[in-house]
């Protein structure tokens, strides 16, 4: 079962589309360092275990990692829950956030509280860079409370449970650091996707989010046939291959159904 669930994530990564031998070698099937390093995100998001490829033998099969992740020096294997975000990830996170700026908004929470603000509507932005956290707080942080959460860069694959469960918990975070009151949400490039996800499950609960400020994305793959239930401020920049001129003439009204609750298109000169 367990060189089953190993050879479906390899069919996927090498597009087979049929058996592989068990003890054939990852890169010569066709794999590269940078395959290698989603097919550890995709193993840790299928068994909830670390895994790392340096810590297995030189020849990278299916049945080496089969015997890696059932030796008692892994965790146990089984599919993680989508309810719950495994430590390895919380433990992981937590080390990318080691230089972020500000400090953590609750006791052990993954939110971080940035700049000097206190009054206004508060602006919990998801992003991927401690530089980026570090401008968000000269700008942003200087006139709004505001908040950072990292995306899920070198962490995860979006569209999955795991995905699902970092939103979830920041979702929670952010109901317990304001009860009350309107919110803005906010992302950047890949944050745009955890962000989004946050946003539904904000207004799901009756939560008023005051608009959904969606930074340098392909606004229309992320929310596929979904449209957004807030008002959406979305800023396109200029040389970005994400700039919404390239596909619509007019992106206000080509974007529209996706955003039935209003969309505000600002073009930012980089």
């Amino acid at each position: 079962q367990i060189e089953a669930r190993i050879a479906r994530i390899w069919n996927e990564l090498l597009r087979s589309g049929g058996e592989i031998d068990r003890d054939a070698d990852f890169f010569a099937l066709g794999g590269d360092s940078l395959l290698a390093v989603r097919m550890s995100f995709l193993l840790e998001e299928e068994f909830g275990v670390p895994v790392r490829i340096e810590q297995l033998a030189v020849k990278l099969s299916i049945a080496e990692l089969a015997r890696f992740l059932s030796s008692s020096d892994s965790l146990p294997v089984s599919p993680i829950s989508d309810a719950r975000l495994p430590d390895w990830l919380i433990d992981r996170l937590r080390g990318f956030l080691g230089n972020w700026p500000g400090t953590p908004a609750l006791p052990d929470g993954l939110v971080r509280r940035v700049g000097a603000a206190r009054e206004g509507i508060p602006v919990f932005w998801c992003m991927q860079h401690p530089e980026e956290a570090v401008g968000f707080e000269r700008t942003i942080g200087t006139r709004f409370p505001s908040y950072a959460m990292r995306s899920g860069m070198f962490l995860l694959e979006y569209d999955t449970p795991l995905a699902e469960a970092l939103a979830d918990r920041y979702a929670e975070e952010i109901k317990q650091i304001c009860p009350e009151g309107p919110l803005v949400i906010a992302g950047f490039c890949q944050g745009v996707n955890i962000a989004l996800a946050v946003t539904r499950s904000l207004v799901a609960e009756g939560r008023q989010v005051r608009v959904l400020a969606a930074a340098d994305c392909n606004f229309a793959e992320l929310c596929g046939a979904s449209p957004v239930p807030v008002p959406v401020a979305l800023f396109a920049a200029v040389r970005s291959k994400f700039n919404p001129y390239r596909y619509f003439r007019y992106p206000e009204i080509g974007l529209r159904r996706l955003a039935p609750r209003g969309l505000r298109v600002e073009m930012i000169d980089t």
